[in-house]
């Protein structure tokens, strides 16, 4: 896998540590009761869901590469692994390295790593599934593949033996989400398949995060929506072209022409991650493949119309400087509000305009944002195709509610100088409301967007309850469901590029005429 930081460890319950046998809750494990493991053998084992079962091996030999795997014996198991060079325990809050996907995971652990040395190792086997969790872990020691070292745009050639592999690594120079990473190679799909990942140095059929071919990914395995809102897609020629769509998510980053074949990957993959793009090549040819390999790094804004760079523009004016994360955590910390309500993700402009256009509004309806913090979405229906007739927005911590006043403000000065016009001038068009969403009338809404990845049970129900109050046809477009949405029909649930990475959202109709409730009067 990459190189990670370990992390530090973490108040909060302290893990079960299984050693050899019996589970048992206390602090930090004296290192004598992690059972040494043979390199080379393979140690089995059942391990109880979020217990661990620890071991420890010695490193004697330097220049090798560590594998270090985990098998699952039958589908009711799930083993995680976690290893780390402290002399304690490893678990998911004391770790250098970690795998975690479903069903089979693998650690490579690579003799440039910083924290690879001679001596101790100690890995946690900890059960994922309910209930027990038998598994085989194994630890060997090969000389590890050259890794050859990609550079932005250099396209290099390299022959790949038949039924065999290259591997090659790139550094991601933009780890924002307005990037795109390209991965172009050639020959086409008939005689190569690439794989890339965030994770694991040398990905293949097995392990990776995506790929050309048609092997699930180990990340993607766990996910259920399989729908993508795509803005940038390949052409015949496997260019990468603004070209709004939805379309199948697995199918999304891949592009397959008839010489080559490529992968789009968004920069915020590695916003969080080492900066390392691990790439492998896999010639399934019988014959020796010379192959091209090349990898772009392009910015959105670079690929979108006139139009829509303009539109960029005024925004990165009007919130230059806004900086809504801080706002929203200096002030919680100050009034000590802890609740994950007020937790703070904004925006993509692009995307979101994109979104709108397939919630597909009434010309001339009403806009609200539920919790509109510094005013993005707000700004963003103003410069949509609908011309809506009134843009609201309530919010409740007092420096957000500031910050989006501004905002609004900016714009006015902005569209007045640039003569832009709008269904009402800019003060009659946006109402900004400082107060909790629960206590507000938006009865009036035709769309309603709730940034509600944070919503806690109580606050969605509220929601869901004073949205019976809507008129029928109204939308709502939310990133958690709504509970019990008897009077909605759900349209349509898509992942949608946010700030902070794609997020599933669901855009739901009001099917039916109910009464207001008596607090929405």
């Amino acid at each position: 896998m990459g190189f990670q930081k370990m992390k530090e460890e973490e108040k909060g319950e302290v893990a079960k540590i299984n050693p050899v046998g019996e589970g048992e809750i206390g602090k930090e494990k004296p290192i004598d009761l992690c059972k040494e493991i043979k390199i080379g053998l393979i140690e089995k084992g059942v391990v109880k869901a979020k217990d661990y079962h620890q071991y420890k091996f010695n490193l004697l030999e330097t220049g090798k590469l560590i594998v270090i795997s985990a098998s699952p014996e039958n589908d009711s198991s799930d083993p995680d692994l976690y290893v780390s060079r402290k002399p304690s325990i490893a678990s998911k809050k004391n770790y250098h390295w970690k795998a975690t996907a479903s069903g089979n995971v693998r650690l490579h652990i690579h003799p440039e790593d910083p924290n690879y040395s001679l001596g101790w190792y100690y890995v946690g086997v900890c059960g994922a599934k309910f209930g027990e969790n038998s598994y085989e872990l194994c630890i060997s020691l090969i000389d590890p593949p050259m890794i050859n070292k990609l550079k932005t745009t250099e396209e290099i050639q390299i022959l790949i033996q038949p039924k065999s592999s290259a591997f090659f690594q790139y550094d991601v120079l933009n780890s924002t989400s307005g990037n795109l990473v390209h991965i172009y190679a050639a020959p086409g799909i008939d005689e190569i398949v690439l794989y890339a990942s965030t994770e694991f140095i040398y990905p293949d059929e097995l392990f990776h995060d995506w790929s050309t071919g048609s092997a699930i990914s180990a990340k993607m395995e766990k996910e259920i929506i399989r729908e993508e809102l795509s803005l940038f897609r390949f052409d015949e020629k496997n260019q990468i072209v603004f070209n709004p769509k939805i379309v199948v998510e697995e199918a999304n980053d891949v592009g397959v022409a008839k010489d080559s074949v490529s992968l789009k990957l968004g920069g915020h993959h590695w916003k969080d991650a080492s900066k390392k793009c691990s790439i492998g090549v896999q010639n399934k040819a019988s014959k020796p493949i010379m192959l091209k390999l090349r990898v772009s790094e392009h910015k959105e804004i670079d690929l979108v119309s006139a139009e829509l760079k303009d539109k960029c523009s005024i925004f990165d004016e009007v919130f230059g400087g806004i900086e809504g994360g801080s706002l929203s955590k200096e002030e919680r910390k100050a009034k000590s509000l802890k609740s994950i309500e007020y937790i703070y993700g904004e925006i993509e402009l692009i995307h979101f305009l994109v979104l709108l256009k397939e919630v597909a509004p009434k010309e001339g309806g009403v806009f609200w944002d539920l919790g509109c913090g510094t005013g993005k979405a707000l700004i963003a229906a103003a410069m949509s195709e609908f011309h809506f007739n009134k843009i609201c927005g309530v919010e409740l911590l007092d420096g957000l509610y500031l910050a989006s006043k501004k905002a609004v403000s900016k714009f006015s000065e902005i569209c007045e100088a640039k003569g832009m016009k709008f269904s009402k001038p800019c003060g009659e068009l946006f109402h900004v409301i400082k107060e909790d969403m629960r206590l507000t009338k938006w009865e009036d809404a035709d769309i309603i967007y709730a940034a509600s990845a944070c919503f806690p049970l109580e606050l969605l129900q509220t929601v869901t309850e004073k949205a019976k109050g809507l008129r029928k046809g109204a939308k709502i477009v939310t990133m958690k469901k709504l509970l019990d949405p008897i009077d909605f029909k759900l349209l349509r649930q898509v992942k949608v590029k946010m700030a902070w990475g794609m997020v599933t959202i669901h855009i739901y109709e009001k099917s039916q005429t109910t009464s207001p409730f008596d607090y929405l009067k």
